[in-house]
C-alpha cells in the first residue's frame, strides 16, 4: 500500500504547486480514490471525514516528509509543502490572521487538536460555574480554560504497568491550557502571567493563541524559558496544522494544593479530577468523560 508520504510527493509532482496539508488532502482523495474505496477506514464514512483524517495524517508526518527530501515552510501559518526549497519571496508572504472569532470558538478546535495530534483528552473549565467570592476578575487568575490528561502506558506490558503504578505520575500526566485569540504588545505579558497563575499546577502548562505578533517573539521565548510555560499556535482553519511553538517544561509533580483550591471553587474541575481518579481505579479513560 502506498504510504501517505509517498502520496504527498505524488500529489506535489502532479500539481507542481506549493500546497497546504488541506490542499494535498483534497487532491490525494481524488488521485487515490480507488485505493481509499478498496480500503475504507472504519472511522471514515463521508468524504469530509476522509479529508479531515488525511490532513491529520499528513500533518503528523511532517518530519518524515522533510527526511524523505521534501520542504516545509514552517515560518508562517498554515504550513506549506513543496518539492523544492522556499525562496525569500515566498517567506515574505504571511497569511493575514482572521480574528473575527472568539476564545469560545477556539475551545472545540483546541480540544480537537489535542485529541487527534497529541492524544490528550480534554474538558472545558467554565468559570461561570465557580464561586465568586474573591472579588471582581479574580477567577481569571485561578481557572484555566481547558484541562486535559495524557496516558503513557498504552503500549506497555502488564508487568511494566504494574511496576509503574507505584509512581502514579508515570502513567498519566495532567495538562492545563489558557486560551487567547491573539498575543500582541498590549496583552502578552498579562496573558502569560495569567497562565502562570492558573495553569502551573499541571505537569505541562500552555498558553494557546491563534496569532503572535512578530515583535514579541523574543520576549515570549525568554518568559517561557524562565517559567516553563509552553505556547501553542492554534490553526482555526485546520486544527491539525496547529503547532507547539514553544514546548512546556514538564514538571514531575502536581501541585495538589492548587488543585484542591480549583476543585472547591469549580464543579467542572472537580469532575475533571473525578475522571482522573477513575483512570487510576479502572485503568481506562472513558470517551463520555471527555470533550
Amino acid at each position: 500500500m502506498t504510504t501517505r508520504i509517498e502520496m504527498t510527493f505524488a500529489v506535489l509532482r502532479e500539481c507542481g504547486h506549493i500546497l497546504t496539508a488541506n490542499d494535498i488532502a483534497v487532491r490525494m482523495a481524488s488521485l487515490y480514490h480507488t485505493e481509499f474505496a478498496e480500503n475504507p477506514s472504519k472511522n471514515v464514512f463521508t468524504e469530509d471525514k476522509l479529508i479531515w483524517q488525511l490532513v491529520a495524517e499528513i500533518s503528523s508526518q511532517r518530519k518524515g516528509f522533510v527526511k524523505a527530501g521534501g520542504y516545509i515552510n514552517s515560518t508562517k501559518k498554515p504550513f506549506k509543502y513543496s518539492l523544492t526549497p522556499f525562496d525569500s519571496i515566498e517567506e515574505e508572504k504571511p497569511k493575514q490572521a482572521d480574528h473575527t472569532f472568539s476564545e469560545h470558538d477556539m475551545y472545540p478546535k483546541l480540544s480537537e487538536y489535542l485529541k487527534v495530534m497529541l492524544d490528550i483528552r480534554s474538558v472545558r473549565i467554565d468559570e461561570k460555574k465557580s464561586q465568586n467570592n474573591r472579588g471582581r476578575n479574580a477567577n481569571k487568575w485561578i481557572h484555566p480554560d481547558l484541562v486535559g490528561c495524557k496516558r503513557h502506558d498504552n503500549n506497555w506490558t502488564s508487568i511494566v504497568k504494574e511496576c509503574a503504578s507505584q509512581q502514579a505520575d508515570t502513567l498519566l500526566s495532567l495538562w492545563s491550557f489558557e486560551v487567547k485569540t491573539k498575543l500582541e504588545t498590549c496583552n502578552f505579558r498579562e496573558s502569560f502571567f495569567q497562565t502562570v497563575s492558573n495553569s502551573s499546577w499541571a505537569n505541562e502548562s500552555y498558553l494557546v493563541t491563534s496569532y503572535i505578533s512578530d515583535n514579541i517573539s523574543t520576549d515570549l521565548r525568554i518568559l517561557s524559558a524562565s517559567h516553563g510555560i509552553g505556547i501553542i499556535v492554534l490553526d482555526m482553519e485546520n486544527s491539525c496544522e496547529s503547532d507547539i511553538w514553544l514546548p512546556a517544561k514538564r514538571k514531575s509533580n502536581i501541585d495538589w494544593n492548587a488543585c484542591n483550591l480549583l476543585a472547591t471553587q469549580n464543579k467542572d474541575f472537580n469532575e475533571y479530577l473525578t475522571h482522573v481518579s477513575k483512570f487510576y481505579k479502572m485503568g481506562k479513560l472513558y470517551n463520555n468523560d471527555w470533550d
